[in-house]
């Protein structure tokens, strides 16, 4: 399975699923760059989206955006209380940011990671 479909399968998952109030810890990770320590996600989704976000790994060490943990983060661990994750700006940022060393490695950016599939600012996790 390519990453663009894992990614897209998770991220249908968790859309479909906010729904369900349960709430579980958001990762060591992700606590530190989010203001939020929980997530809309079950504990086997939690597991699933740990597994995910180090296929980003790489790409953060080349630390080339200030805000991409903050953007996977926030788009693969949405907050509990209304299952809002990652804004457009910060999509934007990393993308921007980002995606020529993605396009020099021959992968594209993933799909379901397009940027107008993410909240307005106002609306989601920016800060």
């Amino acid at each position: 399975m390519t990453f663009r479909l894992i990614a897209l399968i998770f991220f249908l998952q968790v859309v479909l699923s906010s729904a369900r109030n349960t709430c579980t810890n958001v990762p060591a990770k992700c606590k530190s760059v989010l203001q939020y320590s929980e997530t809309i996600l079950t504990i086997e989704q939690n597991q699933e989206a740990i597994e995910y976000i180090r296929m980003w790994e790489e790409l953060e060490r080349t630390e080339c955006s200030s805000d991409l943990t903050k953007f996977l983060c926030g788009a693969y661990f949405p907050r509990c209380s209304d299952g809002k994750g990652s804004c457009q700006q910060l999509c934007t940022k990393s993308y921007n940011d980002c995606n020529e060393i993605v396009e020099d490695n021959n992968k594209t950016w993933p799909e379901p990671f397009s940027c107008e599939n993410f909240y307005p600012t106002e609306y989601a996790v920016c800060t």
